[in-house]
């Protein structure tokens, strides 16, 4: 964390945070992703000092995009009245088909949540890789994803392998087809009772589609009752592919995303991003400072 500060008479009277993927792997500062977090000024009524916050940082730090994960409503109205594409996360599921009684979350339709293995599917295979990161098996594709993503290999060593506190596994996504992906993993738990969040990804999005049978057998292993994956920004048709559900945030299905200190309830999580190409790049809890101890 790097923070742009104000002070008067020699108090701090707002502030700014910021993350940089390039902190991670200086390899990334020709795409280097600014993420802003914890923008907070003393006195409310002082809005113009917060855009001062904002705009002297972004004057001062060159940057390939710009953007934030897990806003509150008035940051939210705010970028997106600067120009800032804003939207919701969207959180995807699957439960363990061997617990019948849920303690985390709450269903309205436990049935609904078990899916057969068929034997007309070819189903992924996951490969847990933290002690060997091999990324050449995303071959010429590889650079692609690296400027998709804004992350490479050394990235994802220093920002979940090499992290102080939080225990993160990666798995490699391997099809029949030979189409790679990559997930990272946090396990997160609650009077004894786990979840799996999946908390960023990268490659081949097709390397999603029927994830759920391998994902289920990773619950099971873990006996863990549920895991979720939000995400923005994945061809809607291949998420709809993947075998998860998705949460409607109507509260009849609540499937929680705080424990430090738990909470039972749904949780949208808000983004604003900006880019200095046309696209914009997908977006995952580990964005940002979303997923980190508290």
């Amino acid at each position: 964390f790097n923070y742009v500060i104000a002070k008067k008479n020699n108090s701090i009277i707002g502030c700014l945070g910021f993350i940089r993927n390039k902190f991670f792997s200086a390899n990334l500062r020709l795409i280097d992703t600014l993420w802003l977090v914890n923008w907070l000024v003393k006195n409310p009524k002082a809005g113009a000092l917060g855009l001062d916050l904002l705009i002297f940082l972004t004057e001062k730090i060159k940057y390939y995009r710009i953007g934030a994960v897990g806003l509150k409503e008035k940051a939210f109205l705010i970028f997106d009245s600067l120009g800032f594409k804003t939207g919701k996360l969207k959180q995807y599921y699957i439960t363990n088909p061997t617990i019948k009684n849920f303690r985390l979350v709450s269903l309205k339709n436990d049935q609904e949540l078990i899916t057969n293995k068929s034997k007309n599917i070819t189903y992924p295979k996951l490969i847990n890789i933290n002690k060997n990161i091999n990324f050449s098996v995303f071959g010429n594709f590889l650079n692609k994803y690296i400027k998709k993503f804004g992350k490479d290999k050394k990235f994802f060593i220093n920002r979940y392998i090499n992290h102080p506190v939080y225990n993160y596994n990666l798995y490699l996504i391997k099809t029949l087809n030979i189409k790679y992906g990559l997930i990272v993993t946090r396990i997160c738990e609650f009077k004894k009772n786990k979840s799996i969040r999946i908390v960023d990804f990268f490659g081949n999005e097709e390397s999603l589609i029927n994830l759920n049978i391998p994902l289920q057998k990773l619950l099971i292993d873990i006996n863990a009752e549920y895991l979720d994956f939000y995400e923005y920004g994945i061809n809607e048709k291949i998420m709809s592919q993947t075998g998860l559900l998705i949460n409607s945030f109507d509260n009849k299905d609540i499937i929680p995303s705080y424990y430090e200190p738990f909470v039972k309830k749904n949780i949208e999580v808000k983004f604003a991003i900006k880019s200095n190409e046309s696209s914009f790049p997908q977006l995952f809890k580990g964005d940002g400072d979303q997923d980190r101890p508290y």
